[in-house]
C-alpha cells in the first residue's frame, strides 16, 4: 500500500515526530513513531541557532533531511517553508527533497520571509500564486507518492472563510494533504469537516491549536462527537507506546465505530 493510499485509513491514528538532528531521529526509530518529520524550526534552532523567521535555506533543509533519512526507516515529511522562493524554485525543492530521501513535503503560503505558524505578524500571498507552487509541485515530482501537504495560515490573515477558500483551491490544485493552521475554536473546527471539499483521491487535515490546549479528557469528548480521520489530534509528549496509550486506543475506537 502507498504512502497516499496508508494515510486514507480509518482505521488507524499515525503519530508523527518532530527531530532536530540524525540522534533524535534513531530515537525516535526505537519508539516506532508512524512518521518522522523535519522540521523548520528544529534545523534553525539546532544548526543556527535562531527562530523560524525565514534565514534558513533550501539546502541547509536538505542536508539536515538528507542525515535523517539514512537512519530511518519512517517516512519523512520535510518542512518546505513556503517553497524558497516562486514556482521555479518550488520545482528544484521538489527535486532536492526526493533525492535526499523525503516522502513527501510541507509547504506553507506565506510571504517570505516566512514566520513560525504561531508567530504573531504573519502574512500570506495571494491565493493564485500559492496554488501555481502547488501544481509546479506535481508537475515536477517523479511519484505521485510523494506527497505535498499543503499549509495556510490565513485564518489569522484573512479569517476563517479565506482560509477555506484557499484550502479548496489548494486540494483543487492537487494538493495531497491540507493543514489550516490553528482553527480558534470547536465550531470552526467542525465547520472546517463540512466545508472542505472532499474525494477519494485527496486527504484533509486539521491540525488545530484549540485542541493542542484542550486536555486529554477533553480531547476524547471532541473525537466522540466528531469522529473523523480529517484532524490530527495533538497528544502528550513522551514514549507513544506508555504515555498515549490510552488516548490512541480512544480515538481508534471512535475511529472504527465511525467506518
Amino acid at each position: 500500500m502507498g504512502l497516499k493510499q496508508e494515510l486514507k485509513r480509518r482505521d488507524v491514528v499515525s503519530q508523527v515526530v518532530s527531530v532536530h538532528n540524525p540522534l533524535a531521529a534513531k530515537i525516535a526509530e526505537e519508539f516506532r513513531f508512524d512518521w518522522v518529520s523535519v522540521g523548520g524550526y528544529n534545523t534553525s534552532g539546532s544548526n543556527l541557532g535562531i527562530p523560524d523567521v525565514g534565514l534558513l535555506t533550501l539546502m541547509e533543509q536538505v542536508e539536515m533531511v538528507r542525515k535523517v533519512a539514512e537512519v530511518t526507516t519512517a517516512p519523512l515529511l520535510a518542512d518546505g517553508d513556503d517553497g524558497y522562493g516562486n514556482y521555479l524554485n518550488v520545482m528544484r525543492l521538489v527535486r532536492e527533497m526526493e533525492k535526499a530521501g523525503a516522502n513527501a513535503i510541507h509547504m506553507e503560503d506565506q510571504v517570505f520571509p516566512k514566520k513560525c505558524g504561531h508567530m504573531e505578524g504573519k502574512r500570506v500571498v495571494p491565493q493564485r500564486d500559492f496554488v501555481a507552487k502547488i501544481k509546479a509541485f506535481v508537475d515536477t515530482r517523479k511519484s505521485e507518492d510523494f506527497l505535498l501537504f499543503a499549509r495556510t495560515d490565513a485564518i489569522a490573515v484573512g479569517g476563517f472563510q479565506d482560509a477555506v477558500d484557499r484550502a479548496n483551491a489548494y486540494l483543487e490544485a492537487g494538493a495531497d494533504v491540507i493543514f489550516v493552521e490553528a482553527p480558534q475554536s470547536e465550531d470552526e473546527i467542525v465547520r472546517l469537516m463540512h466545508d472542505l471539499s472532499r474525494s477519494d483521491e485527496r486527504i484533509v487535515l486539521s491540525v488545530s491549536a484549540y485542541l493542542k490546549t484542550r486536555s486529554e479528557d477533553e480531547v476524547r469528548e471532541f473525537m466522540d462527537k466528531h469522529p473523523k480521520k480529517d484532524i490530527v489530534i495533538p497528544v502528550p509528549s513522551g514514549e507513544p507506546d506508555e504515555v498515549d496509550a490510552d488516548l490512541i486506543a480512544g480515538v481508534e475506537e471512535a475511529l472504527e465505530e465511525d467506518k
